[in-house]
């Protein structure tokens, strides 16, 4: 009989290896009953068929995709070709569910790179700089002339509506000034937070970013001296002939995640202009 079944069936060792699994995972299979071999002789030991490679194959399948031993195991207590076409319905739904959640991800990751990317390179920019933004999509809070102490309640507050709009796109949040504000030289008095999309939303506040010419400087430090980088922005403004068109962007690009130290911050503060008409 042994001898006929060296011919027959594959012991542990050469269906473990056929699979790709450990002889452990196929003996904890059997003794929970999800996949028994086809045999066992007096002294337990294992052998299968080789046709038994595509039933495991499948129960491979369904692990890879994320469905439990127990869910396995009791539709293999309750198999039939009506709850075989549902398990499988139901599972793909839920693969498509998990690539959706995964190209959002993906998409956020890239979004943080391109800012990355840009906080590094704007270390070589110094001092003012003439820069062509294209539109943009802008989603704002609801909240209307923050203070630098209150900021921070406010910026718990936006990341709430943002969850609760399920708005993330890697971006981090950056706060605008009006133009009133900036001529008054009142810097800590913020407009709205806002957050950057990818394109534009329904049933939130949006705000589009205009295309055009902005006077920008990056700041380096503390959000409580920019002063110093407004200062310098409006100077250079004025003496070169431009005037201010709207309020500031204040995009943040290296911050606490990227840095080690707030002195280190970065952050780029672009402010619409126009040139001045000459009469």
């Amino acid at each position: 009989m042994e001898k006929r079944l060296m011919n027959e069936y594959l012991t542990i060792g050469e269906f473990s290896k056929l699979c790709g699994v450990s002889r452990k995972t196929l003996i904890f299979y059997d003794n929970i009953g999800i996949f028994s071999p086809e045999y066992k002789n007096e002294k337990n030991y294992r052998y299968y068929r080789l046709n038994q490679f595509d039933a495991f194959s499948i129960l491979t399948d369904l692990r890879d995709i994320g469905m439990s031993l127990n869910d396995i195991k009791n539709y293999l207590n309750k198999k039939s070709p009506e709850n075989y076409l549902n398990m499988l319905k139901q599972e793909n739904y839920k693969i498509k569910k998990r690539i959706n959640k995964l190209k959002r991800i993906s998409n956020n990751i890239e979004n943080k790179i391109e800012v990355a990317y840009s906080g590094i390179n704007a270390t070589k920019n110094e001092g003012v700089y003439i820069k062509k933004f294209d539109e943009e999509y802008l989603i704002v809070s609801d909240l209307h002339n923050s203070s630098q102490e209150t900021v921070m309640i406010d910026i718990i507050k936006f990341l709430n509506y943002c969850n609760e709009n399920d708005i993330d796109y890697g971006y981090p949040i950056g706060a605008m000034l009006s133009k009133e504000s900036i001529e008054n030289r009142v810097y800590k008095k913020i407009l709205k937070l806002f957050v950057k999309s990818d394109h534009k939303l329904k049933d939130c506040n949006m705000h589009i970013k205009k295309e055009g010419l902005y006077a920008c400087i990056i700041h380096k430090g503390s959000y409580e001296k920019t002063y110093e980088s407004y200062e310098k922005l409006l100077q250079y403004i004025h003496d070169s002939g431009y005037e201010i068109e709207g309020g500031s962007y204040e995009n943040t690009l290296l911050d606490f995640f990227a840095v080690k130290s707030e002195g280190e911050y970065l952050t780029e503060i672009s402010i619409p202009i126009k040139k001045v008409e000459l009469l």
